[in-house]
């Protein structure tokens, strides 16, 4: 993966690799008229019709679930890389607890504000009720990156840094038209349908795991392991515990590291701490990973991600809404929808005849 830091002190970049893969949730939430999630796709020549067809799957997921009015726009690709996919993608500083003054909000401020303007995202009121307070907390570290697409999730404006071709030309530039880069691999080991051949890998998972690190989720959620973590975090890096109200910022192979939506009382799912992968990704569990945002991943695996995946609860958890699930009909209802649907093929004859 490649940061851009926009608005930094130093305009650095920063690249991790990329060893991991991710996943397709199939959601929808009934009882809505429009998505107000959009997110555009410019694809490259080098992307087959399949790997259209994929990459289209893997966004109404997304839009699927979340209801936020947010555009991205996403460029992608294919390409030799060193994993399976990667993304480059634009990262904005916001301050956090900090006393000195700053042109921009406070991100505790931002996702409380978001709380109680959205009172059925109970996820989000849960992460804020039990975030840290004082100037203390991320163990002093006052600034943090989030990308473009969560900070509009939040109500701000945010730039673009790359344009029309994929390229990078500076976060607010004229030619800026995109949020991020994708590249999945083109060494053949993706397969961009379902079933999976065997001894290869969901293209599906992949796109998903890219895209939600464009949200900020996963990768782009954390500066650890960058030249930056010292004095830098992720939003993520809000979520993360090694015990009940302890933050997990080692980089030990061997640290306890687990995201936790309620102060670290209960482990939501525990944070890669291998320097091959993202920090910020899932840590892989016994046998092949489960979850879209595993750092690492096995052929002949699908994963999804679903509102209540660890992938769902923590994009709730950095402020994006999701659709209300439509209610459950009462029994007397659902018999009465059994009748008419009983009824309805005996019409259907009728008028056959």
């Amino acid at each position: 993966m490649q940061f851009i830091l926009a608005l930094a002190p130093v305009g650095a970049v920063r690249r991790v690799a990329c060893g991991a893969l991710f996943a397709l949730g199939l959601f929808g939430a009934s009882g809505r008229e429009s998505q107000a999630l959009i997110i555009n796709a410019t694809f490259d020549n080098t992307l087959s019709s399949d790997a259209h067809n994929a990459i289209n799957a893997a966004i109404s997921v997304f839009t699927g679930l979340i209801s936020d009015p947010v555009t991205v726009n996403i460029y992608f690709q294919s390409g030799s890389i060193g994993g399976l996919g990667t993304n480059s993608v634009g990262l904005f500083p916001e301050y956090y607890n900090n006393a000195s003054p700053s042109p921009y909000f406070n991100v505790r401020d931002l996702l409380a504000a978001d709380a109680t303007a959205n009172p059925t995202n109970t996820i989000l009121a849960t992460a804020v009720a039990n975030l840290p307070t004082g100037s203390t907390a991320l163990n002093g570290r006052p600034f943090l990156y989030m990308t473009a697409a969560n900070l509009r999730a939040l109500g701000l404006s945010a730039s673009y840094c790359y344009d029309a071709t994929g390229s990078y030309v500076g976060c607010g530039a004229g030619t800026a038209v995109n949020d991020s880069v994708i590249t999945l691999a083109n060494s053949g080991v993706l397969d961009y349908t379902r079933p999976i051949t065997s001894g290869k890998y969901d293209a599906l998972r992949v796109i998903e795991h890219e895209i939600d690190e464009v949200l900020g989720v996963g990768g782009a959620g954390s500066m650890l392991g960058t030249a930056y973590s010292a004095n830098y975090s992720g939003i993520l890096d809000l979520y993360r515990y090694s015990a009940p109200g302890v933050a997990s910022f080692s980089l030990a192979s061997n640290a306890t590291a687990y995201y936790s939506i309620n102060g670290g009382k209960t482990s939501l799912i525990g944070a890669n701490q291998s320097s091959i992968g993202d920090y910020a990704d899932f840590a892989s569990l016994s046998g092949c990973p489960q979850f879209v945002q595993n750092a690492f991943s096995c052929p002949d695996q699908i994963a999804n991600i679903s509102r209540t995946s660890p992938e769902g609860v923590l994009l709730q958890a950095v402020g994006w809404e999701f659709y209300a699930l439509a209610p459950v009909p009462e029994p007397a209802t659902l018999s009465l929808l059994a009748l008419g649907l009983a009824a309805l093929p005996v019409v259907r004859r009728r008028r056959n005849i």
